[in-house]
């Protein structure tokens, strides 16, 4: 029941994203995007291949990726009030760092130390699928083109 209950959770969370992010394609053109997934999946599949065949361990590099990641989230709203493009595009490209990291991390998390139990397997798709969509956000807002 639990493991039913988690995969229904995680699909209603994917389809409510998907809705979110389809203003997307409103407000970026259709090639801009179309080459941001592109860039945004040969990363992903880079980094998913190295964090797979890694034989380092992982884990201790785990809290460091969370203090980038907390601390990118406190630049960031700070950045809603100072309205800094600078700061923006910098938190934008450290944010593509650490969320690289995460996908090497997370492969090799799952890889290495998750047993076989289907809820692993869904918090596994659930991490890197928020890994994917961070990674893609922030190259889109570094070089997708606007809608004039």
């Amino acid at each position: 029941m639990e493991s039913r209950l988690t995969k229904i959770l995680y699909i209603a969370y994917t389809v409510l994203t998907g809705l979110t992010f389809s203003s997307i394609f409103i407000v970026y053109e259709m090639a801009s995007v179309i080459f941001v997934f592109l860039a945004t999946s040969i990363i992903f599949l880079i980094f998913s291949i190295l964090g797979r065949n890694s034989k380092v361990d992982l884990r201790k590099f785990g809290i460091y990726l969370f203090v980038g990641l907390l601390s990118i989230l406190i630049l960031s709203l700070i950045n809603i009030f100072i309205m800094n493009n600078t700061l923006d595009m910098l938190l934008c490209i450290i944010g593509v760092i650490i969320f690289i990291g995460y996908v090497y991390y997370d492969i090799n998390k799952i890889v290495n130390y998750y047993n076989d139990t289907d809820n692993m397997a869904v918090v596994g798709a659930f991490q890197l699928y928020l890994d994917f969509i961070n990674i893609f956000l922030k190259l889109l807002r570094l070089f997708g083109r606007e809608r004039d």
